[in-house]
C-alpha cells in the first residue's frame, strides 16, 4: 500500500497537466507549460504563495489570461510562454497525464526511463544549482530550435548520456572516447576538449583560451560564450551537431563529417532564421457534396516577431469561397498546437 502511495506521489510530481479550469494546477510547483523546458516556470515565488493556482491568472468572464497578474508574478520569459497557451472554450477539469508517452498513458518502459533521467538529474544538481537564473534565461532565449535549447540545458546540467555517466550507471564498461580513445568521454571532452573536434571550433572560437577552457567544466565555457551575443547561437548549434556526429559515428550511422559541420551549422541557422516556417496546408482534394461546405485551414509561425498566423477558407460545392478568416496570435509552443488552433 505504501509503495502505491509513493508511486502516486511521484507520478503527480513528474506528470504533466493539461489545463482545463486550472483549479488544480499550482503555478510554481507543477509541470503545466507545454514545451521542452520541463514544464515548470523558472520564476521563483519571492514571498508569494508557492501553492498559488493557475486559475488566479485567468479572467473567467473574458476567457483570457490576466496579463497584468502574470507580469507581476513571473519573469518575462515565463510570462511570454504562458500567454501563448490557448485556454479551453468549455469548462472542464484539469487532467494529469504521463508526460513521457505521446498518448499520455503510463507504461513500465517509459517509467523506467523517467527514473533513470531523475537519477542523472540528481547527480548533476550540484553543478547546475550554482548557475544563476540569468544564465538559464540566456539559454532559453537563444534563437535556435527548441531541441537545441533543451540539448544545451542538459549539457550545462551535465545530464547528457556520456560514456562516463553510462559507466557509472553500469550500462557500459569502457568510458573512453571512441573518436580518439585517449581520454574519458565526459561532457566537456565530448563537446569541446576532444582533439578530433578541434578543427570544428578553431575557426570561429580561436579566441577562447584553450588552457583555461580545458581546466573547467563545460558550463564554465558556455558562461564565457554567453558574453558574446553574436556567436551564442553558432556555439549552441555547433555543439548540437558535434553531439549528433559523436552518437551517429558510434552507432555507425550516416552523419555530417566533422569537416562539414561548420557549413551545416550555417545552413541550419539560415533555415531557422528565414523568418517564417510554414505548416503543411490542408489541400482541397475534392469538392464537397451539394449543400455541404469544405473548410481549409493553414498556419504560419513568424519567429522574428514571436507571432503566428491562422487562416481559414470555407468553400461551397462549386468551389467558391463563401467565408474566410485570418488572425494573428502569439506564437504557440509547437506546430501541432498551431494546427489545432487553426482547426478550432
Amino acid at each position: 500500500m505504501k509503495s502505491i502511495w509513493n508511486f502516486q506521489q511521484w507520478f503527480a510530481e513528474i506528470g504533466g497537466w493539461r489545463i482545463g479550469d486550472c483549479q488544480s494546477i499550482r503555478v510554481f510547483r507543477d509541470n503545466w507549460i507545454p514545451d521542452a523546458s520541463g514544464g515548470r516556470v523558472i520564476s521563483v515565488a519571492w514571498g508569494r504563495n508557492e501553492d498559488m493556482k493557475v486559475a488566479e491568472m485567468i479572467d473567467t468572464d473574458l476567457g483570457c489570461w490576466k496579463s497584468r497578474v502574470i507580469d507581476e508574478c513571473l519573469v518575462p520569459f515565463d510570462a511570454q510562454r504562458i500567454k501563448a497557451i490557448p485556454l479551453c472554450n468549455t469548462p472542464q477539469p484539469d487532467l494529469l497525464y504521463w508526460a513521457f508517452e505521446k498518448n499520455g498513458v503510463y507504461s513500465v518502459k517509459s517509467g523506467y526511463r523517467a527514473l533513470c533521467e531523475e537519477v542523472r538529474n540528481e547527480e548533476a544538481s550540484g553543478s547546475s544549482s550554482v548557475l544563476s537564473t540569468d544564465f538559464w534565461l540566456s539559454i532559453w532565449k537563444l534563437k535556435v530550435p527548441g531541441k537545441v535549447k533543451h540539448f544545451m540545458w542538459k549539457a550545462c546540467s551535465d545530464c547528457l548520456p556520456t560514456k562516463t555517466h553510462l559507466v557509472k550507471r553500469r550500462v557500459l564498461t569502457n568510458p573512453f572516447c571512441h573518436l580518439r580513445n585517449r581520454a574519458e568521454e565526459d561532457t566537456h571532452h565530448a563537446l569541446w576538449g576532444c582533439e578530433a573536434i578541434k578543427q570544428v571550433w578553431d575557426r570561429d572560437f580561436y579566441w577562447v583560451n584553450q588552457f583555461e577552457a580545458s581546466q573547467g567544466l563545460f558550463q564554465d565555457l558556455v558562461e564565457l560564450v554567453m558574453t558574446k551575443p553574436r556567436i551564442r547561437e553558432v556555439f549552441a548549434s555547433t555543439a548540437w551537431f558535434i553531439w549528433s556526429h559523436r552518437n551517429k559515428t558510434r552507432l555507425q550511422e550516416r552523419t555530417v563529417p566533422l569537416s562539414g559541420i561548420r557549413e551545416a551549422v550555417c545552413q541550419f541557422m539560415q533555415l531557422y532564421s528565414s523568418g517564417c516556417v510554414h505548416l503543411a496546408s490542408c489541400k482541397l482534394v475534392r469538392l464537397p457534396n451539394p449543400g455541404e461546405y469544405k473548410i481549409n485551414f493553414d498556419g504560419a509561425i513568424f519567429t522574428e516577431s514571436d507571432e503566428a498566423g491562422l487562416g481559414v477558407v470555407v468553400r461551397d460545392s462549386n468551389g467558391l469561397v463563401v467565408a474566410a478568416m485570418a488572425e494573428k496570435i502569439k506564437q504557440p509552443h509547437s506546430v501541432e498546437c498551431l494546427e489545432m488552433l487553426a482547426a478550432r
